[in-house]
């Protein structure tokens, strides 16, 4: 498998990518409609494209954001830089691979570096539709929230709400740190979300169905973590050693 990162603005008029782009999701996903999806990723900057011999298997959509957070003393001005990731699927019985990984690792930290020098502080803004997509936190980030035996710090809080209100506006639930599906959310269909006894027995799975107990119908879960290599589990530096 290869994948290739490409700005949206780049792919937008090719049918053919946009079409299997958006029949990865359809087929994934139950109240999925055209429209809202061509929202979506016009909206976002790039998007990673896995391809198994030239056909499209996987995508992963990003936006960079730019947030002011008021009286923080490790700002700049306020100011911290975000990457809002938004559609992600893959098709079933495929796995994502060290290639993407590599990719998104790679993207990801270079930019964190370029802010770095600016005195700006990098997070991921994450919305878990899925287990899944929950997972990729523990598995590449030693501290992020919502977290299995972690309580977040005021910093974080602020962070999430700040954005996920500027996204979602009052669906956005601040006590419990969930987007409520108000009838226009895509869900996974059933047949995709297929859990193990092993997997069930996860912590991190387990946290995460404890926290959105509704994904299934369409709930979100509002994440953070900062991108730094400082806050890169061994895994996820071992995967940006074989880039550099």
């Amino acid at each position: 498998m290869k994948c290739k990162i490409f700005s949206v603005l780049d792919i937008k008029d090719d049918e053919k990518i946009v079409e299997s782009m958006f029949l990865l999701m359809k087929n994934h996903y139950e109240n999925m409609k055209k429209d809202k999806f061509l929202k979506d990723l016009y909206d976002k900057n790039n998007v990673f494209l896995l391809f198994e011999n030239d056909e499209l298997k996987g995508f992963s959509t990003i936006k960079k954001m730019e947030l002011n957070i008021e009286n923080e003393k490790d700002t700049v001005n306020g100011k911290i830089v975000g990457f809002f990731s938004g559609d992600t699927i893959i098709e079933k019985g495929f796995s994502w691979g060290i290639e993407f990984q590599k990719e998104w690792i790679k993207y990801c930290l270079l930019e964190s570096e370029k802010n770095m020098k600016n005195g700006l502080k990098t997070y991921w803004f994450l919305i878990s539709k899925g287990i899944k997509t929950y997972m990729y936190l523990p598995t590449y980030f030693k501290k992020f929230s919502p977290k299995a035996d972690y309580t977040e710090n005021e910093m974080e809080k602020k962070i999430k709400d700040i954005y996920a209100e500027k996204i979602y506006g009052n669906r956005y639930n601040k006590e419990n740190g969930i987007v409520k599906n108000d009838g226009t959310n895509d869900f996974l269909r059933e047949n995709v979300v297929v859990l193990s006894e092993k997997q069930l027995k996860n912590k991190n799975v387990q946290f995460f169905l404890e926290k959105n107990p509704s994904y299934q119908k369409g709930d979100e879960l509002v994440c953070l973590a900062e991108i730094s290599f400082e806050n890169l589990t061994n895994l996820g530096k071992r995967v940006l050693k074989e880039i550099f």
